[in-house]
């Protein structure tokens, strides 16, 4: 059944993402996707706009995901295509080479609710871009204005504001007409008005859906109608100032208010930062029609392609995971939230925290700032060890000197780990005693018994099958360790070789990191449906495929060894070799020509990026009252 992004829940849908990006000039369309299914053999995701009505389609180009599952998907659109002309957004499975004219396989179908983006499209194009325009030849007009009055010439002063004026209240406003009697109602603008443009935009707003408060969404769209609003009372400020210029008599007097009136037809256009926290928000006051124009874009972007970071409820805002920094895994904090307003207090800033124990430790990772209202950001631990903390936090503090205090007392935001669950998880990636993690010695261990595998197929090339029993052996005492009863003198030549420095064997750590990663997952209702996805599925059928396989390889070192003859000898290396190399990089085990990690079918390599996958948090608002 095809996945309606409308209707998207990332919590009962497992870890599906789509996000779509509106070009503001509605020439671009972008998809990206996370946690895709690769499509099935001799197949291709194609993506689609429709017009189910018209049962018009048209092919917007095939989607490749890499062996994550992960496609950012741009494509410019024909200058004769727009989206308001379409109310579907497909994604299609089609057999390789073929040219359909429609979509035949869909794997996921999202609405374009047609009146909710009738509207959407109007505001920005009928409305808030057409406003601009004018608001910028008012901007033009109002220099000119201030040009010539630094050159002493009040009537040319008086001729500008008048355009300002005609330009701001349009053809239908109670002061447009001639205003320096020159005999002329003279009007640079097209004749609607700013104003004209604004009431347009707010009655728009007024008719569309309304939004649940609690929604995301709620946010961007209270935020237009703020800055409408703003920017209608910035326009107001600057048709009385451009007024009061007909009542001065000297160009020195028009001086004083030409800055004024400037400045306020440029904050109509901005926005004013008020609170000076450097940012323009979309609130009473702040926010211009350029606000306008950028919340319009988000309006049209997050009404029908909700993403990851909401839930039904709308009270989850975003997510948190443990992340690699600088090589280092797990050893940082990725957060990606929205909706995060700046702060109002301009003396105080977001600030992220790790906690323990209800407070008996806390470690202060530094300040976040939102960009557009999101937090995307990953932040080094440092040497602190993440393993001892069970919490994450993001709390509004004084900035102080920028550190931020060492504990948190405005709590806004939380996300929770275990503790016990981060322990096991830890053993496999990092260590604070000095001891190599689990999933390194697999790597070192699995590696070195790769490169004599590599040694043993140069052996028989050379036709030295003593030597290539030799290395056999050492592949075999370095997968089962030598606590293994296999282990030992399995070439028969007097002498027990292991070139490994441990004698632990790979196979017995890839074990341990076994018993680890599932106790990790051994409670699956503390996890969110992604890392319960890859927890309870994919890491343990990735888990138990390279166990096969390091028992194939055994296999096939054992019938390597029985053989009398380099001829007879060299298959079964080189099945070994092919068999090592899977086990490190992947196994294309249901041969649809792709290694899928998320079926289960990756390397050793591959679990850094699936851990970060397990770690999957939901941060939630903490309710303050």
């Amino acid at each position: 059944m095809p996945v309606v992004f409308a209707d998207f829940d990332f919590e009962a849908s497992l870890a599906f993402v789509c996000e779509i990006n509106y070009d503001a000039t509605n020439s671009v369309i972008g998809l990206k996707f996370d946690d895709l299914n690769h499509p099935p053999g001799g197949t291709q995701y194609v993506a689609w706009l429709a017009n189910t009505a018209e049962n018009n389609f048209i092919n917007l180009g095939v989607v490749s995901s890499d062996r994550f599952l992960a496609a950012d998907y741009f494509r410019t659109l024909d200058t004769s295509v727009s989206l308001e002309q379409f109310d579907r957004i497909i994604l299609s499975a089609e057999l390789d080479g073929g040219s359909p004219d429609g979509p035949s396989d869909i794997i996921l179908d999202g609405v374009i609710d047609p009146a909710t983006f009738a509207v959407q499209t109007e505001l920005l194009s009928s409305n808030v871009r057409p406003g601009l325009e004018q608001y910028a030849l008012a901007v033009q007009h109002s220099g000119l204005s201030a040009d010539s009055l630094a050159q002493g010439n009040l009537a040319e002063a008086r001729r500008h504001a008048e355009h300002v004026v005609n330009i701001l209240e349009g053809e239908a406003g109670p002061n447009f007409g001639d205003l320096d009697n020159d005999g002329q109602a003279q009007n640079p603008g097209n004749g609607v008005g700013v104003f004209g443009y604004l009431l347009g935009a707010r009655d728009l707003l007024t008719d569309a859906e309304p939004i649940n408060p609690s929604s995301p969404i709620f946010f961007v769209q209270n935020g237009i109608d703020s800055s409408i609003a703003n920017s209608n009372v910035y326009a107001d400020e600057a048709v009385n100032l451009a007024l009061k210029m007909f009542a001065v008599d000297t160009a020195d007097e028009g001086l004083n208010i030409v800055d004024d009136l400037q400045a306020s037809v440029a904050a109509g256009i901005n926005g004013v930062d008020l609170d000076q926290n450097n940012f323009i928000d979309p609130l009473a006051g702040e926010g211009g029609l350029q606000t306008v124009e950028t919340l319009a874009i988000e309006w049209i972007e997050g009404s029908y392609f909700p993403n990851h970071l909401l839930n039904p409820n709308g009270d989850q805002i975003g997510r948190v995971r443990l992340a690699t920094v600088n090589d280092a895994p797990l050893s940082g904090i990725a957060l990606d939230l929205y909706p995060v307003p700046a702060v109002a207090d301009p003396s105080t800033g977001y600030f992220v925290y790790l906690i323990s124990n209800e407070g008996e430790q806390v470690a202060n990772l530094g300040q976040v700032v939102p960009d557009n209202f999101r937090i995307d950001e990953t932040i080094p631990a440092g040497d602190i060890f993440i393993a001892k903390f069970d919490e994450v936090v993001i709390a509004i503090e004084p900035l102080g000197d920028g550190a931020g205090p060492a504990e948190p007392t405005t709590v806004v935001y939380s996300a929770s780990f275990g503790v016990e669950q981060q322990t096991s998880l830890f053993k496999v990636v990092q260590s604070d005693d000095g001891e190599t993690p689990l999933l390194a010695s697999t790597v070192f261990e699995s590696d070195l018994a790769n490169q004599h595998v590599d040694f043993m197929i140069a052996a028989l090339e050379a036709g030295d099958l003593p030597l290539a029993r030799r290395h056999a052996e050492h592949v075999n005492n370095i997968l089962v360790g030598e606590a293994d009863e296999r282990f030992g003198d399995v070439d028969g030549n007097g002498t027990v070789e292991n070139p490994s420095e441990s004698g632990v064997g790979a196979m017995v750590f890839h074990n341990q990191m076994e018993a680890e990663l599932l106790n990790y997952a051994a409670e699956p209702e503390s996890l969110n449906a992604r890392s319960r996805f890859y927890g309870t599925t994919v890491i343990p059928t990735t888990l138990f495929n390279q166990a096969s396989q390091y028992e194939e390889v055994l296999g096939l070192i054992g019938k390597l060894l029985s053989t009398d003859t380099v001829g007879e000898a060299g298959p079964f290396a080189s099945q070994g070799s092919n068999e090592m190399v899977s086990i490190l990089t992947g196994k294309d085990f249901d041969g649809n020509g792709v290694v899928d990690a998320k079926e289960g079918e990756g390397g050793i390599v591959d679990f850094e990026f699936l851990l970060h996958l397990l770690t999957d948090r939901s941060f939630n608002a903490v309710d303050q009252q």
